[in-house]
């Protein structure tokens, strides 16, 4: 059997904590492709980048491209679209057709930009756009054509024996929630706050939230730009004041892996009512499941598959937006923490194994197999759609995005 060869392209550093979670995993997934029929190579692109390896091992891989053609690319990180090493392999010709893979991790419009300037030497060329979920592979649908995007779930560390877990969280008196992820004005953090906090004083039930959580002012109207510093933190502390006195809030700084899953095991649910445009997955929510803890979300992007896929563990909310402000029914919301204070060891146990068959590695390694094989040639994006969309460099600099946020939400 003549071996598939396989390039891995990731950069492992990133801001974003659950992107680096998931540009690991999904690294080691690759590198467990059966030896037999694969031989993978891994490429850190922070190591091109230093000046020592300019004239060293940026060029000596570019020799190994065209002297030994790879049948595939995978471009792990979401934001390395602009590198030079990438549009240099792009650039090259040969006689292999090299199938390049992009895994998007629902960040598709924050690198619109990198996208639009790669549209060239994306012409004619063997693409793969990859989505973790059957939402997102509808909005990218409008702008790329369905063939060339493929729906794949984020793997994760998820472990063997699920018997330990069975005395990790018990019901209690106080109901213990949690979120993770970004405090950032679209993760309508706030809102879950000021919505428990709103459940406690009226049911006067204890509740805890705690938060793993780091301040993003990152404002999402205009690409790579930003609000005022610590303006995220402001309205936290000021939410904070507002609390009753059956309700507390645990701030945590970054978690490990291993920390993160105690926090898991340790709750009775994860809650996240983020409306982010790009919102693709939800690494945090996937995460939870495989330790046993239910979930409460919106209504929204991603997370319907999860809803749609665990409908007795992840329960939706409907969320309404209204001047950038989120309304959710807390009489719903109170329904639902009922009934996630209630589960019982057994029916943690229960998720986990479920979980394990929604994201096991050989579910993954037979959706690869697929992928491998899909023989799409990309022609190019719609350039009139993708210009409007982004609304790209003008005279007076970058315009805010405000028109391709309704266009863009009416997808959800």
């Amino acid at each position: 059997m003549i071996k598939k060869n396989v390039w891995i392209l990731n950069h492992k550093t990133e801001d974003i904590q659950s992107v680096n979670r998931i540009s690991q995993n999904l690294s080691k997934l690759y590198l467990s492709l059966p030896e037999e029929s694969f031989e993978v190579l891994e490429i850190d692109l922070m190591d091109l980048e230093s000046e020592k390896s300019v004239d060293s091992d940026f060029k000596n891989r570019i020799v190994q491209f065209k002297d030994n053609t790879p049948d595939h690319v995978i471009i792990i990180h979401p934001g390395i679209t602009n590198h030079l090493f990438l549009s240099a392999l792009l650039s090259i010709k040969t006689e292999v057709q090299t199938q390049f893979v992009f895994h998007i991790f629902g960040n598709f419009i924050r690198y619109g930009e990198n996208w639009f300037s790669l549209n060239h030497l994306l012409t004619k060329k063997n693409i793969q756009f990859v989505v973790a979920s059957k939402c997102y592979f509808e909005v990218l649908a409008n702008f790329i054509s369905k063939e060339n995007i493929y729906v794949l779930p984020f793997p994760i560390n998820s472990k063997d024996d699920g018997e330990k877990h069975l005395n990790i969280k018990v019901p209690g008196e106080v109901l213990n929630v949690m979120y993770a992820g970004r405090y950032h004005e679209q993760k309508n953090v706030t809102c879950l706050i000021s919505s428990l906090n709103d459940i406690s004083k009226n049911t006067e039930k204890k509740i805890c939230l705690t938060l793993v959580v780091y301040f993003d002012d990152f404002n999402p109207t205009t690409i790579n730009s930003k609000k005022i510093l610590g303006e995220q933190f402001h309205e936290y502390v000021k939410e904070i004041n507002k609390l009753s006195g059956f309700f507390e809030v645990k701030i945590l700084p970054h978690q490990n892996e291993a920390e993160l899953n105690f926090l898991y095991q340790s709750n009775d649910a994860v809650i996240s009512f983020s409306t982010f445009l790009d919102e693709d997955y939800g690494n945090t929510i996937i995460e939870s499941l495989a330790e046993g803890t239910p979930c409460i979300v919106s209504n929204w992007g991603g997370y319907k598959d999860f809803c749609q896929e665990f409908p007795d563990d992840c329960f939706g909310m409907d969320v309404v937006l209204e001047k950038e402000k989120l309304y959710l029914e807390t009489e719903k919301l109170a329904i639902f923490l009922e009934q996630v204070a209630k589960r019982t060891p057994e029916d943690r146990a229960k998720l986990i194994q479920k979980t394990k068959k929604h994201i096991g590695q050989d579910k993954l390694f037979c959706a690869l197999s697929d992928l491998f094989y899909k023989k799409n040639i990309f022609s190019h994006f719609d350039k009139v759609l993708l210009t409007f969309a982004l609304e790209l460099k003008s005279e007076s600099g970058k315009k805010p995005l405000e028109n391709f946020k309704k266009y863009y939400k009416s997808f959800w």
